[in-house]
């Protein structure tokens, strides 16, 4: 049995034991607070971003437009239905003709009259002017006057003529360019006035995408730069075929025009009406400072990055202008060259918790 002393002694030696230091405990932070969290930083610095941006756009079709009725008249039959393809030059309406043919008819005829009338009158002032009964002077002004006014006369009913035979053309509604039919106004028998649309007509091989940039952006890019169009997980490659030297009063943006590459087939998920992005190589400078990609915090609420500041973490709001694989360019309120952001850690970081750099 052990003596009271030996409890004594063991009893002390327990005591202060427990009250060394743990050696695999974690670095203290505030008195009370959680521990310091180990992260790793980058300096924002200034500079510029060889990068690529992609800006929202709208596909167009480069052709499209509603074809109209020249003139009035019975609709005689339609050839094309929507979703139609046809090529330039084919006939996809007629109008009913019968009584413009009738018009070329009589004004052919009228011509064919007045010439022969003034061939007879030709003929006469030739043998009045070779007769040697001397003729007085008003005697072969009246000789001369009969040509002119037959002249005349002929050059108006011919003239008259080729307008009615241009209104005939008119009753055959043709496509001025090889497409797709969008829609169809009438069928045959309804009555149309001139000006009124009967079909729609867009070409399909023909395509451009519309892209509002910002002026900043706008202003360095040229026709010919290179462009991908992206929608979903398509792609095709294209290039700027415009830019409009102009900024819209609303949103100070600029207007391009991007087309596929020349002699490039359009591929079958490029539609008019579609809306994709347009990736553009851009150089940008001067707007916010440059981090490495790992710095970047993306959430619901926004991008952010955590600069810090005297060992605390400061979770800053910023605006992405351009990234690449590496890098990107924000601009953040407060955040300026040399500041110390995090780039590992960070989207642990609890705000207020001190910060122990590795």
């Amino acid at each position: 049995m052990r003596s009271p002393s030996a409890v004594l002694l063991s009893l002390f030696v327990l005591c202060a034991c427990s009250s060394e230091p743990n050696p695999s405990s974690k670095p203290a932070g505030k008195p009370g607070g959680a521990p310091a969290a180990r992260v790793k930083v980058a300096v924002a610095r200034s500079g510029s971003l060889d990068a690529k941006v992609r800006f929202f756009g709208n596909v167009e079709s480069a052709l499209s437009t509603p074809i109209a009725a020249a003139l009035a008249g019975t609709v005689d039959a339609v050839s094309v239905r929507e979703g139609d393809s046809v090529a330039k030059g084919a006939v996809m309406l007629q109008l009913d003709a019968r009584r413009t043919r009738a018009d070329v008819r009589v004004a052919e005829a009228l011509s064919k009259r007045s010439t022969a009338q003034l061939q007879q009158a030709r003929r006469q002032a030739d043998r009045v002017g070779k007769s040697s009964a001397a003729l007085s002077a008003p005697e072969r002004e009246r000789y001369q006057l009969d040509v002119a006014v037959l002249e005349a006369q002929l050059a108006g009913e011919q003239a008259a003529a080729q307008r009615v035979r241009v209104d005939l053309s008119h009753h055959r509604i043709e496509a001025p360019f090889a497409g797709v039919v969008k829609s169809r106004m009438v069928n045959p028998g309804a009555w149309v006035k001139a000006g009124d649309t009967v079909i729609e007509l867009i070409s399909t091989e023909e395509l451009q995408v519309l892209v509002d940039v910002p002026f900043d952006s706008g202003r360095e890019l040229q026709v010919g730069a290179p462009a991908v169009i992206f929608s979903g997980t398509f792609q095709t490659d294209a290039v700027i075929a415009g830019v409009v030297p102009a900024l819209d009063v609303t949103t100070r943006s600029m207007r391009l025009r991007v087309e596929l590459v020349k002699d490039a087939v359009p591929p079958k998920w490029l539609v008019p009406g579609l809306a994709v992005d347009v990736e553009l190589n851009l150089t940008l400078s001067g707007a916010g400072v440059l981090l490495p990609r790992d710095a970047l915090i993306r959430g619901a609420v926004g991008t952010r990055v955590v600069k810090v500041v005297d060992g605390i973490g400061q979770p800053t709001p910023v605006e992405l202008l351009g990234a690449t694989a590496d890098e990107v360019l924000v601009k953040g309120e407060g955040l300026v060259a040399g500041d110390s952001v995090m780039t590992r850690g960070n989207e642990r970081y609890r705000p207020g918790t001190q910060v122990i750099v590795e």
